[in-house]
């Protein structure tokens, strides 16, 4: 199936200016920035997502996947394989998740494993750095003209000024789609005097918050512009990706908690208003009280037309248990496919 590529209208995805806005809902695959496969095994072995999983997803009324992938894992790097063997498999899920109807994430989760012993764990960068470029330019190369592919260009920045991060979107978006940055003058005179030939759809590009509660839950920047002048176009192709935990606490001050829609509105209403806002991870435990916190925060997405990605199929809070079976939901699991099967 070739799906339509998404355009943004306002604050809204659709296909086409004007038409019916597209609704995307879903859930994360997780495992691949993290999972290292052993002698026997391929990278979707090793991270859990079997020949089935997609099509049984999208079953479920999915209509967008969020995958999480290694930059060392692409590159080439910290494992005998090649970043093209990684790559091939990646591309085998894309394919399999765009037949099957779904728009597919790709997102740069991690660097890759850090530290030594004990300590080593997967690394969740505060901001790129220059390898994030050359990881991107292999991505653009090999997905960016498929009109089922988005990316998200870092998960969860955090510890750094948001200033520090629009100056890294507006780096890897020059890196993505050539030709998108430019001073006015080049603007408004390049399509006269040196008119180019049309080029391709450029993808659509999740942009994550920076601070808040929980990482990356704050969209208060954006938008992200064409420099740090305040009055500079805002970038084309932008989605602001808000994630949502249940965090802090009620009695914080602004911005302080994601317990409820007072909340949630103060990291993401503003943006809302005028571009287009994702929730790319949102998860909730297994007690009663979760239980309305995720009905109460879908409902806050539904009347806003956000749409979102539940974490997560492999990791923590659990969609599925795998210890009881590949296909046996947690409760957190059970609470989401019943949001994607509701029409």
């Amino acid at each position: 199936m070739t799906l339509p590529r998404l355009l943004i209208d306002r604050n809204r995805l659709t296909t086409q200016p004007g038409a019916a806005a597209i609704g995307l809902r879903g859930v994360n695959i997780s495992g691949l920035q993290h999972r290292r496969p052993d002698a026997a095994q391929g990278w979707l072995d090793a991270a859990g997502i079997d020949a089935d999983l997609l099509p049984w997803i999208a079953d479920q009324g999915a209509t967008v996947v969020r995958v999480t992938l290694s930059q060392d894992w692409v590159l080439g790097r910290d494992h005998t394989r090649s970043g093209e063997a990684y790559l091939d498999e990646v591309d085998a899920l894309v394919t399999q998740g765009n037949e099957a109807g779904m728009y597919v994430v790709l997102c740069l989760h991690c660097l890759g494993w850090r530290g030594a012993g004990a300590s080593r764990q997967p690394f969740l960068p505060p901001l790129p750095d220059e390898d994030s470029v050359t990881f991107w330019r292999t991505l653009a190369a090999r997905f960016g003209a498929r009109p089922g592919v988005l990316f998200d260009l870092l998960n969860e920045p955090h510890a750094a000024p948001a200033r520090a991060w629009h100056a890294w979107v507006r780096r890897l978006v020059a890196e993505i789609t050539p030709g998108v940055i430019s001073d006015p003058i080049d603007r408004k005179l390049r399509p006269v005097l040196f008119p180019l030939p049309e080029q391709p759809p450029s993808p659509l590009l999740l942009v994550s918050g920076i601070g808040g509660p929980c990482w990356s839950s704050d969209l208060s920047s954006f938008p992200v512009r064409e420099s740090d002048d305040p009055t500079s176009p805002p970038l084309p192709n932008l989605v602001y990706s808000s994630h949502i935990y249940r965090h802090g606490s009620r009695w914080r001050g602004r911005r302080g908690h994601t317990l409820n829609a007072r909340g949630w509105s103060r990291l993401v209403d503003a943006t809302a208003r005028d571009y287009p806002v994702f929730v790319g991870e949102w998860g909730a435990g297994e007690k009663p009280r979760d239980e309305r916190w995720t009905r109460e925060l879908l409902a806050f997405l539904d009347e806003r037309g956000i749409g979102w990605t539940a974490w997560s199929v492999g990791d923590r809070p659990h969609i599925v248990d795998r210890m009881r079976g590949s296909r046996a939901l947690t409760a957190h699991g059970a609470r989401v496919m019943a949001a994607l099967q509701r029409k």
